[in-house]
């Protein structure tokens, strides 16, 4: 008889089970986890610059999004890359705004 707890390491289901836990911890796979969390902190940040009244840190707050883009762009642009080029599209201009004063939270 197989030891108490040792269910789903042999046959079928232990295979299956192994794959998936390769998959899981694959460097790619890693890497696009990764990417993906990098575009949503850029997303949350850049929020986070609707309405600002400081200027100096509105543009802060949009260099470090702009660092958690082109990262997640970097770390596999085959699962987020277009959405880290339009997010990098979107600093770009809400970082125009910033400088001409358009946004400033009233």
């Amino acid at each position: 008889a197989a030891p108490p707890g040792s269910a789903g390491t042999s046959g079928e289901v232990g295979a299956r089970d192994r794959e998936f836990r390769r998959r899981r911890a694959s460097p790619r796979a890693m890497n696009a986890d990764e990417a993906r969390k990098c575009v949503a902190v850029a997303l949350r940040l850049l929020a986070q610059t609707d309405a600002w009244n400081d200027r100096d840190a509105a543009q802060i707050t949009l260099d470090r999004a702009l660092k958690y883009a082109e990262k997640g762009a970097r770390l596999d642009p085959d699962a987020v890359g277009s959405e880290a080029e339009g997010l990098i599209n979107a600093i770009a201009a809400r970082r125009l705004d910033v400088d001409a004063g358009r946004g400033r939270a009233s």
